[in-house]
């Protein structure tokens, strides 16, 4: 925590919600940044759609398992 900041924590709600967002490993572009960041270029990842106030539904990730 970096001084003169409150302090950072989890909130969550026991409210239902029908709102579901993958989690970030799971969007292409931003695995793909996160890879690159690590091997060669330290730039910070970007994700594949907007994630703020107002944004739409993500796309759903085509995940499978092998």
């Amino acid at each position: 925590m970096r001084r003169g900041q409150g302090p950072t924590g989890c909130r969550s709600t026991p409210t239902p919600t029908g709102l579901r967002i993958p989690t970030l490993m799971h969007d292409p572009q931003y695995r793909v940044s996160v890879a690159w960041q690590n091997t060669a270029y330290n730039q910070p990842p970007h994700t594949g759609y907007f994630i703020g106030d107002g944004m739409g539904t993500p796309p759903t990730p085509n995940i499978y398992l092998r």
